[in-house]
């Protein structure tokens, strides 16, 4: 697990700093309570930069370990204790910072120390130096691993390393891809904690992590929340649930797909009951509207779809990193912050009639949309996700190499393939979040994408309804954002 701080170490070289951001906003007040914490309460003393500084948002990678090497001026020194630590008085941790505290990576690498890193959180936190929610720098991930088996990793290594955890081939790494990672990989992450008990997790009893402490359920012994009546702080208490029963399954779901510890990934026949529901929903989202990607001028527009057959597809591990991004981005709208556009929700016409047994989350902008494909193609993206590296191979990346949907089946009908007489669309999952919304004929993906991968966007919402008079495409630039559950196979009616 962590290793041991109280020595000072040269960490490998980090990447290439650029000049700071120039525009001048406050850094964000560092506190003192445990990072992975989202509701405990914390001591009244606070660390808080001059007026100023630059932001900790919306900034590339290059510039994320400079923007943090600012906010090091401001930090507490790491204790030499770290994990160890039971000092409880306000004067010491005044003075110095814990694993777990918000402004520890920045310390460890202020002044050059092994870090201690007890949860998949905290080691993402440290390899995400600004709080983008993703890893796009394989520099990153290779500090870490030093600073976790004291190992320094060649250019090749790296490269093997990042080619395992960017599995969707979109250039960077989120938190559920790293989660998904470093529990198969064992090692150094064996017996890691998730460290999102109260994001993800159903709650419960939370088992202190101390070696050699007996405690089974964190007891705060203080006003504030930070420690335990056993003595140790609040961020070494983790649920003991493994990863699987912190990202449960849908209870609609096969008794199969429910035992714990156990993978699967199998399509699952649906009754004739589901069958009518998603006729009912493929024709209520249909429109008459012909575009180019359909074909050439003059070529037909189905004026109704009949359902042959659905299935659903339950595969545990896709699951498993959606239900993660997901939980992350409902905490990330719900945390508004004075610099951040508000959250609105945004209707899909695939919201009414709806399936109502399989209901969605509209506090964090979560719909089901469609996706036309062919029947291989189904296959290949219900069983390992859909893969960025291809965005744009069919059809262009009007809105930037993202993943594709609309809430008319029309519109994905246009992509779906024949076999054997029937047409497939899948009727995923897809977590919105905070929308950017755009209605411009021809936008400026770059942007687009930038604000989604550096900024407080989640996914863009292209309104060609109403710029063209045709279809909204939904568009999301990480794969786990998504859940392929439905697999829809159906005939064209002229």
């Amino acid at each position: 697990m962590g290793c041991s701080s109280s020595a000072a170490a040269t960490p490998p070289a980090a990447p290439p700093v650029a000049a700071l951001v120039s525009a001048p906003v406050a850094l964000t007040v560092l506190t003192l309570g445990p990072a992975t914490s989202a509701t405990a309460a914390t001591p009244s003393v606070t660390v808080a930069p001059p007026s100023g500084s630059p932001r900790l948002s919306r900034a590339t990678t290059t510039t994320s370990l400079a923007l943090q090497s600012q906010q090091a001026g401001h930090c507490r020194r790491p204790c030499k204790f770290g994990l160890k630590c039971y000092r409880k008085k306000l004067d010491h941790l005044k003075d110095f910072c814990h694993p777990g505290d918000s402004d520890y990576p920045a310390s460890v690498r202020k002044h050059k120390i092994k870090g201690e890193f007890h949860t998949f959180k905290a080691c993402f936190d440290f390899v995400d130096p600004i709080g983008k929610g993703i890893i796009d720098d394989k520099k990153l991930l290779g500090e870490l691993m030093w600073h976790l088996d004291d190992q320094h990793r060649e250019e090749d290594q790296l490269d093997s390393l990042w080619s395992e955890i960017d599995d969707d081939g979109n250039g960077f790494a989120s938190f559920p891809e790293f989660v998904e990672w470093a529990n198969n990989k064992g090692g150094v992450f064996e017996g890691m904690k998730l460290g999102l008990d109260e994001e993800c997790g159903p709650g419960g009893k939370q088992e202190c992590g101390f070696m050699g402490c007996r405690c089974k359920s964190f007891r705060p012994a203080d006003d504030e929340g930070m420690f335990c009546s056993c003595g140790h702080k609040k961020f070494l208490h983790t649920a003991p649930d493994s990863l699987d029963m912190l990202t449960p399954v849908p209870d609609y779901w096969s008794d199969n797909a429910k035992v714990s510890g156990q993978d699967v990934n199998e399509w699952v026949d649906c009754d004739d009951d589901l069958r009518q529901q998603m006729e009912a929903l493929i024709n209520a989202s249909a429109k008459q509207s012909w575009t180019r990607d359909r074909g050439p001028p003059g070529t037909a527009v189905p004026a109704s779809f009949e359902v042959v057959q659905v299935q659903r597809n339950e595969n545990s591990k896709v699951w498993r990193k959606y239900y993660l991004k997901r939980s992350l981005i409902k905490k990330h709208v719900g945390d508004e912050a004075s610099d951040t556009e508000s959250f609105e929700q945004k209707a899909v016409k695939t919201t009414s009639p709806g399936l109502p047994d399989q209901p969605v989350d509209g506090d964090c902008n979560e719909w089901f949309l469609w996706h036309g494909s062919s029947l291989e193609a189904a296959k290949s993206i219900c069983s390992n996700d859909f893969k960025v590296s291809l965005a744009g191979t069919t059809t262009g990346t009007l809105y930037g190499a993202g993943t594709y949907f609309a809430d008319s089946s029309t519109k994905a009908d246009e992509y779906a393939k024949e076999t054997g007489g029937c047409f497939t669309l899948l009727l995923c999952r897809v977590v919105g979040g905070r929308v950017l919304y755009t209605d411009e004929v021809t936008p400026n993906s770059d942007q687009l994408v930038g604000k989604c991968l550096h900024g407080v966007y989640d996914s863009v919402l292209g309104d060609r309804e109403k710029c063209r008079n045709t279809f909204k495409e939904f568009v999301v630039f990480s794969t786990d954002q998504v859940y392929a559950e439905f697999i829809v196979s159906y005939k064209r009616n002229y």
